[in-house]
């Protein structure tokens, strides 16, 4: 899934695989690393990989995003054998042309197959504004195919299965089945349907609090927020014992945090059931940075 912040890359993932597996919030910049995610359909499996939203250094200094976030996108492009290219139709200025960070990384490879997702086309009152702005985006051609533009008449009929399959590449030789290990091996960070409980923390953990955090502050505050598990064991009647350790890089950060920790909690924990469709319990201890000034409050 490829796209600018915001794009709705996160909620396509969690609309296909029909589980909230990527976390979702407000505001921009929620996903920080790249995250997959397998489904297994039939004798089908894919890896869904949600990338964080495109940004250029300077925008990284700026909202104090990770070092390695402008590079995730890019190291997944190369891992695809599919790219969704996500198109926000809901932003007036820009939904006439594909962003030119967008633009850069599919011009550095022209081979790679790639589709168009319109997304938030609620927003738009003409739904036929959608077929011009296809024709707009792909410059009017799709799979090397120059479309018919009708200036009068009925509007275009959709093709039907076969005639899209028609015009589509040869397909390529069908990959080897994957195995849950095989997932674990090369990075898939969580399986629809399977938990292990046993394991290593999923990165969803963390991320589910930080969403939250996202959610519930103001401003930048939530944006200089590390978030770290700090236990994950199973507690009584089967249900999940987890941890997580907020670091804050300032002292009144820590205080605005404390402010809202109970909802802030109650937010990420229900995520996390949903997420992970399992009982559990979530304990957040806030940490300022500078030292001198207290041990972790609950």
């Amino acid at each position: 899934m490829l796209g600018i912040p915001n794009s709705g890359k996160s909620t396509l993932v969690n609309r296909l695989l029909s589980w909230p597996v990527c976390s979702v919030s407000s505001k921009v910049h929620t996903t920080q690393t790249c995250s997959r995610a397998s489904l297994t359909v039939g004798d089908t499996q894919l890896v869904l990989e949600d990338t964080p939203g495109l940004v250029t250094e300077a925008e990284r200094r700026r909202h104090r995003l990770d070092p390695s976030l402008p590079s995730e996108p890019a190291a997944a492009l190369r891992r695809a054998g599919l790219v969704c290219v996500l198109h926000d139709v809901s932003d007036p200025r820009n939904r006439a042309g594909l962003s030119p960070k967008v633009q850069r990384l599919l011009f550095a490879d022209p081979r790679r197959p790639a589709v168009l997702v319109l997304t938030k086309v609620d927003t738009l009152a003409r739904k036929r504004r959608l077929l011009e702005l296809t024709s707009q985006l792909t410059e009017g051609c799709v799979d090397g195919v120059q479309l018919e533009r009708r200036a009068q008449g009925p509007a275009p009929r959709w093709m039907d299965a076969e005639q899209l399959l028609g015009r589509a590449a040869p397909p390529e030789p069908e990959p080897e089945p994957h195995r849950l290990e095989q997932f674990a091996a090369e990075g898939v960070q969580f399986t629809a349907g399977f938990l292990d409980r046993s394991g290593p923390p999923p990165p969803l953990a963390a991320d589910a609090v930080r969403a939250s955090l996202l959610e519930h502050l103001r401003d930048e505050v939530p944006y200089g927020l590390v978030c770290q598990v700090t236990q994950w064991e199973c507690g009584l009647a089967d249900a999940l014992a987890v941890e997580v350790r907020v670091q804050c890089a300032k002292v009144r950060h820590s205080r605005l945090v404390l402010r809202r920790i109970r909802a802030i909690a109650r937010d990420a924990e229900q995520r996390m059931r949903d997420a992970f469709r399992t009982e559990l319990t979530l304990r957040l201890r806030v940490y300022p940075t500078p030292p001198g000034w207290g041990r972790g409050r609950d």
